[in-house]
């Protein structure tokens, strides 16, 4: 595979996984419209605990990947379900989303199937492939937009049983290929995920983490309605709670640690100055100096991104733009990928190009709009034309 197809490709389940994804190694083929890669893939987990340190953990596992023009998926993630001590913590804290399927006791005994649209997943999940599933135990598969992965959860394969994944898995594959085309005659349902399904996969979740999740959703709710008629508001704009928080989100939270941190500089260097005699007082000069520039930083960034969010917000001019381009980075911020989407709209009779920046689900409503060519609405900031703020890639909660 040449380098640039592997960095695509890299980009691809990157967006995925959730996680930077590395390709160490492929084969590659073609399957009709399909491109196939059976591929050596890795990446470094990040596992976090509310009591305890952050953990990191290498993961490498064999894969196919299969990248398809014609498929259209509804996201889901399959992946054996976790016995022994992990089954119990898992259902301490809710069943996560799980699918279960009545009529396929093995496969949901076997498998946690997760999705945040449950219609189309179930749909997707067609009896043939249940019982295929139900006798094969281990497999992981996971599916979105055009890009369907299967494979061994950190495991890598060598040798002749290479030969029998790949045999098996374009099994699984064509499978999931034969479902979407019976989902292609439903036009009816909506593959893409909302806020509102979002919102009702946590309800469904229960437990401790439903419960979490569907309190900080319930912060970001904001309707199609909302969105049109903030939209359409003279300014100054009166902004929606759902529209704030998901554009300037809770980076205030900083602002107090900030101050704790000036604060502690000046005692502590204060402290260590008076007790000190001649050139020992050297030592409260990194707490002078240090302490209140870092609390200074966690001081200013954040209100400095509030006051600008908020002012774009209240008093932007709304255009009608038309995505051109879009561009991942190496950033990332909460563990979500940053991209740059580049839009095309007429600015005092000019037409110009700008960048602004999108995350996780934004990202996948921007390749839409450009992929339709439908226009979308953006904000531009009164005191920056660089500052921009896409609308309508926000996530909606209509029910």
């Amino acid at each position: 595979m040449s380098g640039e197809k592997t960095e695509s490709l890299e980009d691809l389940l990157s967006d995925l996984f959730g996680e930077t994804v590395t390709i160490e190694g492929s084969e590659q083929r073609e399957l009709g419209a399909a491109e196939l890669s059976l591929i050596e893939m890795g990446y470094t987990k990040r596992n976090r605990s509310p009591d305890g340190p952050t953990t990191l953990t290498h993961i490498r596992q064999t894969a196919l990947v299969s990248h398809d023009a014609e498929l259209d998926l509804p996201h889901f993630a399959l992946s054996p379900t976790p016995k022994g001590i992990g089954g119990v913590l898992m259902s301490l804290v809710g069943d996560m989303g799980d699918l279960d399927f009545e009529d396929s006791p093995e496969f949901s005994n076997e498998y946690h199937l997760h999705a945040w649209s449950e219609t189309p997943v179930r749909l997707l999940f067609t009896k043939a492939i249940r019982d295929h599933l139900g006798k094969r135990h281990g497999w992981s598969v996971m599916g979105r937009r055009n890009v369907l992965v299967i494979y061994y959860h950190n495991r890598v394969v060598d040798g002749e049983e290479r030969t029998n994944f790949m045999d098996e898995a374009l099994e699984i594959l064509g499978l999931f290929q034969q479902a979407e085309e019976t989902l292609d005659t439903m036009p009816q349902v909506r593959r893409e995920t909302t806020g509102g399904d979002m919102a009702a996969t946590a309800e469904r979740m229960g437990g401790l983490a439903g419960s979490m999740l569907a309190n900080q959703l319930r912060k970001l709710s904001v309707t199609q309605q909302e969105l049109d008629q903030f939209a359409s508001s003279p300014t100054p704009r009166t902004i929606p709670r759902g529209i704030k928080r998901q554009v300037v989100g809770n980076y205030l939270v900083f602002v107090p640690f900030g101050f704790l941190f000036i604060v502690a500089g000046l005692v502590a260097g204060s402290v260590f100055y008076l007790m000190s005699e001649g050139a020992q007082r050297w030592i409260s000069i990194p707490f002078f100096l240090f302490f209140p520039m870092i609390g200074s930083g966690m001081v200013f960034f954040p209100l400095r991104h509030y006051w600008r969010k908020n002012r774009a917000l209240r008093d932007g001019k709304v255009v009608s733009a038309r995505v051109t381009d879009i561009e991942r980075t190496n950033a990332s911020v909460n563990q979500q990928r940053r991209y740059h989407v580049s839009v095309d709209f007429s600015d005092g009779g000019q037409q110009v190009t700008r960048v602004l920046n999108a995350y996780g689900p934004a990202v996948d409503l921007a390749r839409q709009r450009k992929e339709n060519g439908e226009p979308m609405r953006v904000i531009v900031d009164p005191a920056d034309c660089e500052h921009l703020i896409g609308i309508d890639l926000l996530m909606m909660f209509d029910k």
